[in-house]
């Protein structure tokens, strides 16, 4: 699924648990994550993964600038959110952040049970 080699292991398994469902455009964006280039910019608090390609992009329709967010649950502290953008319709960035602001914890264990997906697609 997600191959890009510039993508830290944790990074790919966050993104495959995000993509891991049917959806429009769920193929494009996987192509565009393994065809980007990636850049990171990351502090105890925040991490933001920006996919930058080289190819012209024409404006797909998609509706929000968040259509994927991923919420996992964290027993005792605040929940972690993944929060997929997309600019123009087209994957951009994957931003990680607590929902308190607090430190992140990044050996968090993701389960089905403290895991929430939500995709928002609407046309």
């Amino acid at each position: 699924m997600i191959y890009n080699k510039q993508l830290e292991k944790r990074e790919i398994f966050w993104l495959e648990n995000m993509l891991q469902r049917e959806f429009p455009l769920k193929e494009q964006f996987i192509s565009e994550i393994n065809e980007s280039k990636v850049s990171r910019e990351q502090t105890d608090y925040y991490i933001s993964i920006t996919f930058d390609r080289k190819s012209q992009l024409v404006q797909s329709k998609v509706s929000s600038s968040i259509p994927i967010e991923m919420v996992i649950h964290q027993e005792g502290s605040a929940p972690m959110l993944f929060l997929l953008h997309t600019k123009m319709g087209h994957v951009s960035e994957l931003e990680i952040l607590n929902a308190d602001s607090s430190r992140l914890n990044l050996d968090i264990h993701i389960t089905s049970s403290n895991k929430e997906i939500i995709y928002d697609f609407q046309r």
